[in-house]
Formats: structure tokens, sequence, C-alpha cells
């Protein structure tokens, strides 16, 4: 066999991307948060993706955030995995329920 004429496709590394949600949901001006806005930016920002790793420890926040936040991920082609690292309220549960994965550490408190 001529080695020379054998053609090996190399399959291209994921690319892989990670956010983490460790904070309220709403971007309030005087007590912070996440907001759904800086969420969306902050995912386009990353560019096309095969795996997105969220991992959340949240009390939740304002629900009309967390379904803007919701629909983002339900609109992203890659594959979404949630991991809940701590605490997720109601506002945070809509990002799970997106997820193509989710796990919860046994410490974890949904």
């Amino acid at each position: 066999m001529n080695t020379l004429l054998t053609l090996k496709h190399a399959k291209a590394a994921p690319r892989t991307a990670e956010i983490l949600i460790y904070e309220d949901i709403g971007g309030d001006p005087f007590f912070g948060g996440l907001s759904a806005r800086q969420f969306a930016d902050d995912v386009a920002a990353m560019g096309k993706l095969d795996i997105l790793n969220v991992r959340i420890n949240s009390l939740g926040g304002s629900v009309f955030e967390g379904v803007t936040i919701h629909n983002t991920l339900a609109r992203n082609s890659a594959r979404v995995v949630v991991d809940i690292d701590g605490r997720h309220g109601f506002s945070t549960t809509l990002d799970e329920h997106n997820a193509k994965v989710a796990k919860a550490r046994a410490e974890g408190v949904i």
C-alpha cells in the first residue's frame, strides 16, 4: 500500500465553551444579577459551538429574564449540558429544562 496516497480524515476537536450562572437572574441596577441581554451577548460572542456547558448556582430571580435566557439556549445549535453546582431556583429551572443533558451534584439543591 502506498502511504502517500492514504488519506486520514482527522476529526476536529469539538468546539466547547462554559458559562457560569453563579448569581441571580435579572440585571437589577441596585442588586446586580445576570441580565438576559448580557447572557445573549456572551453566547453570541462565543461563535458556533458544538457543546455549551452551563453551570448553575443561583437562587433564581426574574422569571421574564429566565424565559429569555431559556430561549437563547433553545435557539443555540450546540448540545447544551447543564450542571447544577449548588442551588437553582425557578428562573434557572427553565435553563435546565432546555438542556440536552442535565446533571445535579449530590450536594445540589433543586
